[in-house]
This record gives C-alpha cells, sequence and structure tokens, in this order.
C-alpha cells in the first residue's frame, strides 16, 4: 500500500513492495488497469540487464537490456466508456505470453479471467472505513499528511486479527497504553 496520488514514482514504489514481500520471485501474474507508468515500474524492478552477444561482421555492438524472467506475466484492464456506463472491455498482455497467462489463470482458484476487481474491492472497502477518503463529508481531508496518516493507521490498525475501533480503546490512560501496545507489535 502507497498512500498518495497516481504518479509513475507512486507506480514504483507499489511494484517494489510487491517484489519484496514476494521475496523476488519472477514467475507469477501482475494485472492492472492501463496505466503506462506500471509497465515502466515492472520493467525497471523486475528486469535484469544481460548482455547480448555480437553477431558477426562489421557494425555497432548491441547495447545492454532488461530482460524479464521467463515466468512473469502483465496484463493490463482498459475499460471503455460511454455515458458513464462500461461498453467495452480490453484485455492486453503486455509482458510474457497468452499461454502462460491461461495457465497462471487455470492454477488460480479465485478467477479465470484478467481483471483488477481485487484492487477495485480493497480500495471500496477502504473508503467505506476511512471516513478521511469519503467525499462530501465533513471527515474529508484537505491535508495531504493528515490523509496519510489517517490512511497508514486503517490500513495497519489490526491487533490480535480484528480491526480497532477508536471507541473500544477506551480513554485517558487506557488508551495510550493500548495504542503503544498496537504500535510496538507492528512488524
Amino acid at each position: 500500500m502507497v498512500p498518495g496520488e497516481r504518479s509513475a514514482e507512486n507506480c514504483k514504489k507499489v511494484v517494489q513492495e510487491v517484489y519484496k514481500r514476494t521475496g523476488g520471485k519472477g514467475a507469477m501474474l501482475l494485472t492492472s488497469d492501463a496505466y503506462a507508468p506500471y509497465a515502466t515500474a515492472i520493467e525497471e524492478v523486475y528486469g535484469v540487464w544481460v548482455q547480448p552477444q555480437r553477431k558477426p561482421g562489421p557494425g555497432r555492438p548491441p547495447g545492454p537490456r532488461r530482460e524479464l524472467p521467463a515466468g512473469l506475466v502483465y496484463a493490463t484492464v482498459c475499460k471503455k466508456r460511454q455515458k458513464g456506463r462500461v461498453v467495452e472491455v480490453v484485455r492486453t498482455v503486455v509482458f510474457g505470453m497468452w499461454c502462460l497467462l491461461e495457465c497462471w489463470l487455470r492454477r488460480s482458484c479465485v478467477s479465470n479471467t484478467i481483471n483488477t476487481s481485487f484492487v477495485e474491492r480493497n480500495n471500496a472497502t477502504d473508503r467505506r472505513q476511512n471516513g478521511r477518503k469519503q467525499r462530501k463529508t465533513y471527515g474529508f481531508s484537505r491535508d495531504k499528511r493528515m490523509h496519510d496518516a489517517a490512511t497508514y493507521f486503517v490500513s495497519y490498525s489490526y491487533y490480535a486479527g480484528r480491526r480497532i475501533m477508536p471507541s473500544t480503546l477506551g480513554t485517558g490512560p487506557v488508551r495510550r497504553s493500548i495504542s503503544a501496545r498496537v504500535f510496538r507489535s507492528w512488524p
């Protein structure tokens, strides 16, 4: 999770977090919408520099280039809209091969098509649970620092597998001691 505006820098942070959490394992299926900086970020984070062999004969030698792991597939979903309604969904493989994509989808027990529904569901849940992200309310964040702080708090405020509700923390010293325990127990 990387709170903030949608930018190439934040796309790279998201991909780096995925890389770190998966231990750099390159054999996987990544999906997103058709936002171009994701492809660049995936190539920068997962790509390995290789020096191609020089071909015999005259001419300039080939320069080094990035190659992605063989099992990596990156696919996008682009929704075309007219008058606010989705009229067409275009699915594209950006990196990898269609046959490998089909293999990954067959192995999946939760989905059999390229989609971004899991991310969309997570975003909707986040907006519902975090009052600072609900538009046209008094709780909407105008200050970016407060918005980011509230985002981190709501996203990481699990204690013993349950979400901490501020009303259950008590008041005064009790609340401070429980909060201190929660924040000390973070990984």
